[in-house]
């Protein structure tokens, strides 16, 4: 092999300093994380922090090689957060333009209901990530994205005034299922993993399951089972559950 002369420097010193580059650059952007949430843990103040942990997430999510402890860990912060201020402010439903005929009246919005406006715009943006999270090859990241998924879905069903099962039949729920059914980087293990730690655990997740995946077979998405029994009874009946969620 071919040594390096006086003031080069050979290509495994060259990996290896920049393997040390990047692993100083994850720590250090897992530092700004914990502190970034830290700081809209302490004010709501420093609520500009959210959009700043949702790009970051986004980032390293869509970069062609993704870091998972970078992903997982923001996704992780950002759920913390968006979990805790939705018991302090509804941002799931903010208020609408009435609607008259053809007309649409606008609503004269306070300062607290474009906070929630706001609040509620990077929320929808960050269930989004967590759905893009679910479609990417990294079982533990699709793990991850998936316990968080299902941590919010709990919150929204206790924040929500109306309709508040809309969670699961239209909403993020249905959003989660559909992408472990259908993603091409799903896996039976991720399935197994949904199945064991809340369709056989939770009577109301089961319940929902059972009915998302009758919208699927509906819409013809899924094909029906051979014997009889439709997909979602197969899948549900699999999954007896035991107790309601809370």
């Amino acid at each position: 092999p071919v040594k390096a002369t006086a003031g080069e420097s050979s290509d495994d010193e060259h990996d290896a300093s920049q393997t040390e580059t990047d692993a100083s650059v994850v720590d250090s952007t897992l530092k700004r994380i914990k502190q970034l949430e830290e700081e809209v843990k302490t004010s709501k103040q420093n609520a500009n922090n959210i959009p700043v942990l949702i790009e970051l997430c986004e980032t390293h999510l869509y970069k062609k090689h993704v870091n998972v402890r970078i992903v997982t860990s923001s996704m992780l912060a950002l759920c913390r957060i968006f979990s805790r201020l939705m018991t302090e402010t509804n941002f799931l439903e903010p208020k609408k333009d009435v609607k008259k005929g053809t007309e649409s009246k606008k609503v004269e919005k306070t300062s607290k209901d474009i906070y929630v406006d706001w609040m509620s715009s990077n929320y929808k943006r960050f269930t989004k990530l967590l759905v893009r999270a679910l479609e990417k090859a990294d079982y533990n990241m699709q793990v991850s994205a998936m316990r968080a998924v299902m941590g919010l879905v709990a919150r929204e069903v206790e924040v929500r005034t109306k309709e508040p099962m809309s969670t699961f039949t239209s909403g993020l729920f249905k959003s989660l299922l559909f992408t472990i059914l259908l993603s091409p980087n799903s896996s039976p293990e991720l399935f197994q993993a949904m199945v064991e730690q809340y369709i056989e655990v939770y009577a109301d997740v089961k319940y929902f399951t059972y009915r998302v995946l009758s919208l699927l077979i509906a819409a013809e998405l899924l094909p029906d089972p051979e014997g009889g029994e439709d997909a979602a009874g197969a899948a549900a009946n699999a999954a007896g559950g035991k107790k309601r969620r809370g």
